[in-house]
């Protein structure tokens, strides 16, 4: 396994990113078990350790540039303050996700971020001291689909069904017809 990181020079422990714990561990690790047992394929970490499917206590969205340490002590803030145990699974994409060799799908809606998140109660967002994850486009979707409620959803599918019906472009149904529309069927249901 390696011992240095990329660039070919020893990573200190607080500049250890989950980038390199990826390429470093992960992987390497990984990599090594699958060519000396035909059990062990290219997989995710959690498939190497887990004794089967999991479903996620909580979803955590984080940049793969803070510092290891910085998440490592994230996680164990979590895990105290919402009382967690090891039968409490928390999705983390680096060791969830094969690296092999990510299927992403070709809809958001189909990724295996999307499809965790909603199986998870909660969301945790791990931030650095530069709060690098708000920059990233996985961490900003992660946040949408956090923070799309209900509600939310039923404005934009009210929205799509006006266009429907008036054979017109999303586009063109302005959010006031969408609010009408909404207070008709609260109105109707109250009758």
């Amino acid at each position: 396994l390696a011992s240095r990181g990329q660039l070919g020079c020893r990573i200190p422990w607080t500049k250890i990113t989950m980038f390199d714990i990826c390429c470093e561990v992960v992987k390497p690790v990984i990599k090594h078990l699958a060519s000396v047992s035909a059990a062990v394929r290219e997989c995710s970490w959690v498939e190497l350790v887990a004794s089967g499917a999991q479903r996620p206590q909580t979803f955590v969205s984080h940049s793969w540039v803070m510092p290891f340490r910085d998440f490592v002590a994230t996680a164990s803030s979590l895990v105290t303050d919402r009382g967690l145990t090891n039968r409490d699974a928390v999705w983390i994409c680096t060791f969830a996700n094969n690296q092999f060799g990510i299927v992403l799908g070709t809809r958001l809606l189909q990724s295996p971020f999307y499809q965790a998140h909603a199986l998870a109660e909660e969301t945790a967002l791990f931030l650095d001291f530069t709060a690098s994850s708000l920059s990233r486009s996985w961490c900003t979707f992660e946040l949408a689909v956090t923070t799309d409620t209900q509600a939310v959803r039923k404005r934009w599918q009210t929205r799509d069904w006006l266009a429907a019906i008036r054979g017109v472009s999303k586009y063109d149904v302005g959010w006031d017809d969408v609010e009408a529309k909404l207070v008709q069927e609260c109105s109707d249901e109250s009758r």
